[in-house]
């Protein structure tokens, strides 16, 4: 895990043979490596039918620096029970790049997993911008 030395608040992990942290990083980031983590998905850590498994989510928020798709992968029995209503993160394309993934596959993942995505493009050109994605009924 990588970071920012002025705003500790602004981290990210870094996979073996990924590209560095700074890769993606504006000149103002100054990004220092703090640890080693160890990463577990949701459908890990949240069983589906067990007391710690979530009833109805109404809406989830995901800040994973570019590791959406992987997320979204680690979450797969979660998504596939439709207790998580709506979805909301920050996308950025170089993260993403980084971190393997890409736009189009950012939204198939979500798509495949039954959400709607409403304004995937945020405005175009920006750094980032949210991406609201609902769950959709009758599928």
């Amino acid at each position: 895990m990588y970071v920012d030395i002025h705003n500790s608040g602004d981290s990210m992990v870094v996979g073996e043979g990924e590209a560095r942290a700074s890769s993606t990083a504006s000149s103002r980031h100054k990004f220092r490596l703090q640890g080693t983590v160890r990463i577990h998905t949701l459908d890990d850590l949240l069983p589906i039918g067990t007391p710690a498994a979530p009833g109805i989510v109404p809406l989830m928020k995901m800040d994973v620096q570019g590791y959406e798709c992987r997320a979204l992968q680690g979450m797969q029995r979660l998504l596939s029970s439709r207790s998580v209503s709506a979805i909301v993160t920050e996308v950025s394309l170089p993260h993403l790049k980084r971190a393997q993934c890409s736009k189009a596959g950012l939204l198939g993942s979500l798509h495949d997993s039954g959400y709607r995505v409403d304004h995937p493009d945020g405005g175009r050109g920006a750094w980032s911008w949210d991406v609201l994605a609902v769950l959709q009924t009758g599928r």
